[in-house]
């Protein structure tokens, strides 16, 4: 016997729950960029490097070669890392974005931050955290030190 229904009974099965992309997602951090220094600035060691761990320094590239707000690859053995100067001073991290693989060195700097240039996720340089979908994973960040005109990469030994 009809039961005034119009459409068919449930298989048992649950509805999915409608998610809405935008109530999971912040805002990206806004892009603005800072005056130029006039002078250098000096490099920063990162906060994860503690006093006990042994790291053996290499070149990564002249401190000349980065203009600020700009990003350099360097590859060493298997590893590709992101070389970066900030108006706050020089910075490294992985090479490669966390969610798609792109080469972060191909990305866009403004101030502190990159932008992938894959899906535009965002990362902040000097601590590597992960700021704007579709990135969630953060970077893994290296020390960097300036010596004679040098920009020296810390890796663990």
């Amino acid at each position: 016997m009809p039961t005034g229904r119009s459409f068919p009974r449930s298989s048992g099965r649950r509805a999915i729950p409608a998610i809405s992309f935008a109530a999971n997602c912040r805002r990206p951090p806004p892009l603005r960029p800072r005056p130029r220094a006039a002078e250098a600035v000096p490099a920063r060691i990162s906060e994860r490097t503690s006093v006990s761990e042994t790291l053996t320094w290499i070149v990564a590239c002249r401190a000349d070669a980065i203009d600020e707000e700009d990003v350099l690859r360097f590859d060493h053995g298997k590893a590709t890392y992101a070389i970066y100067r900030t108006p706050s001073g020089y910075y490294a991290t992985e090479g490669y974005c966390t969610h798609e693989l792109a080469l972060l060195a191909e990305g866009l700097v403004l101030d502190e931050v990159i932008e992938c240039p894959l899906h535009q996720g965002r990362f902040h340089i000097p601590s590597g955290k992960a700021l704007s979908p579709p990135v969630c994973v953060n970077l893994k960040t290296y020390p960097i030190r300036l010596e004679n005109g040098n920009v020296l990469l810390g890796l663990p030994a």
